[in-house]
């Protein structure tokens, strides 16, 4: 069993990078002008070299059962949470529609992303870090496949082409190479990268959060 102050020790650094990432904002020393290039290498290299490095060489994610229920489930969460929020909308006076979906979208995904990945890695052990990945593809379907009928009243082509995003792309191609045992061929040099690049990945991410915040 984990007490709070265990909890609480996994949670206190995420915050506390986020904190500085406010801090830096303030001080200048991360400039707004920065904001769009850091977000794209984070998600299109940072993001990735993590997600492949908690893939490749997985023994859970050779397994059936944590290849097809976690995203899932991920995708049933995240709807009924969109219908929960939708719901609950106008018990709350927000009865325009405009309002009603923004609040349903918002409420309805959960932070599947930089905050859950260190009380995971502090809770379970390396493996099950993959299957949070696993977990959020599904997450990312209902995202840009129901997420974005809802926020904008319309179906529209444009939204999947966008979920062929890095990180997604990433649990793909980790998934593929985890089951071809690519641990075993692929060069150990190229692990080492990617598992140093995917290192810096959650850091970046929460100093852009905090960034944003200021």
């Amino acid at each position: 069993m984990y007490s709070y102050t265990h909890l609480l020790a996994l949670v206190a650094p995420v915050y506390l990078i986020i904190a500085s990432g406010f801090c830096i904002r303030r001080l200048r020393w991360l400039t707004s002008e920065a904001d769009a290039s850091m977000l794209r290498v984070s998600v299109n290299l940072l993001a990735p070299c993590l997600i492949l490095d908690s893939l490749i060489g997985n023994p859970a994610l050779r397994q059936l059962e944590n290849m097809a229920l976690p995203p899932v489930m991920g995708l049933l969460t995240s709807c009924l949470g969109f219908l929960v929020a939708w719901l609950a909308a106008p018990l709350i006076g927000l009865r325009d529609p405009q309002k009603r979906r923004t609040f349903c979208f918002v409420l309805g995904i959960c932070n599947y992303g930089f905050i859950p990945i260190p009380i995971v890695q502090g809770l379970f052990d390396e493996a099950t870090l993959g299957v949070l990945f696993n977990h959020n593809l599904g997450v990312e379907i209902a995202l840009w496949g129901v997420g974005v009928v809802i926020l904008t009243g319309a179906a529209g082509t444009g939204a999947w082409r966008r979920a062929l995003n890095g990180p997604v792309l990433a649990v793909l191609a980790g998934t593929l190479l985890n089951l071809a045992h690519g641990e075993e061929w692929l060069p150990g040099f190229l692990l080492q990268a990617i598992h140093l690049i995917g290192l810096a990945s959650v850091p970046v991410a929460l100093l852009l959060t905090g960034a944003s915040l200021a």
